[in-house]
């Protein structure tokens, strides 16, 4: 989902060992001062089939929770991204929020495709919405509160039924968990699924005052309740891999001491503007 730590996550992953940046990288924007972290071709490819399919989208505001299934013409891009990335990386990935809306297709034609979902709660990825659509007048990221909201629950839905179709070959995690406890969710990467990343603090990518989570309002207590959002958020809770626990069952004792926070250091090597 938009607004839920996935830029840090994808600058983190870099810095351990994944292919990310394939030249060609969104620049900063707003409420994102950092970098994106999203691959053109892969943004492009899921705005542009968004915005034939259902027009009011912008490219990215979908509020209802079915899956999308690429056309031939967007598979046939699909696999020459594929193609081009095998041919050239050992360990790649990609990082666009959208991806949910379409990760079906790209299981079929990855059949050993793992994932890291992420959830961050609804209020403050709504918070998150409102606060950027402020930051500027562009009308693609104008958004409502019952429209921020009714987007994150889609995109909700979709994780949960992917989580729950392909458990073994994708993990969900709070972006919260993941800013405390990276280190043990890498280890469980690499054991889980093969990989030989090689561990870099979050916190040096970390700006705690671009990712912070905030006060719920009344307001949106109503509306969320409203729309069923806390028996949502309750089923994520559930879905997610549990970091304070090992592989082997063994629960981890809590840091006494609390992490050093830094400033995000990570930024994309493209300044290209980046559409919503």
């Amino acid at each position: 989902m938009h607004r839920s730590g996935t830029s840090l996550t994808a600058s983190w992953l870099q810095r351990c060992g994944v292919t990310i940046d394939d030249g060609d990288l969104y620049g900063a924007g707003p409420g994102n001062p950092y970098g994106h972290f999203e691959d053109v071709q892969f943004v492009d490819l899921h705005r542009r089939f968004l915005l034939r399919q259902v027009p009011g989208s912008r490219g990215w505001m979908v509020t209802e929770g079915t899956p999308f299934r690429l056309d031939e013409a967007s598979i046939s891009l699909a696999r020459q991204l594929i193609s081009h990335r095998d041919a050239r990386y050992a360990c790649w990935g990609w990082k666009d929020p959208r991806s949910v809306l379409f990760l079906e297709t790209w299981k079929a034609l990855i059949p050993d495709l793992k994932v890291l979902l992420l959830w961050r709660p609804c209020h403050d990825v709504a918070r998150s919405l409102w606060k950027r659509k402020r930051q500027t007048r562009s009308r693609d990221y104008q958004i409502g509160r019952w429209q921020a909201i009714r987007v994150w629950r889609a995109h909700t839905q979709q994780v949960l039924a992917y989580r729950h179709r392909h458990p073994d070959e994708s993990l969900l995690v709070s972006i919260y968990d993941l800013v405390e406890r990276d280190q043990e969710l890498l280890e469980r990467i690499n054991r889980r699924w093969g990989f030989g990343l090689r561990w870099q603090s979050v916190q040096e990518v970390y700006d705690r005052k671009v990712l912070q989570a905030g006060p719920r309002t009344w307001f949106v207590r109503a509306i969320a309740g409203a729309m069923g959002i806390p028996q949502w958020e309750r089923a994520l809770q559930a879905a997610a891999e549990p970091l304070d626990v090992a592989a082997d069952g063994v629960i981890r004792p809590d840091v006494s001491e609390p992490r050093r926070r830094g400033q995000c250091a990570g930024r994309s090597s493209d300044s290209r503007e980046r559409p919503a």
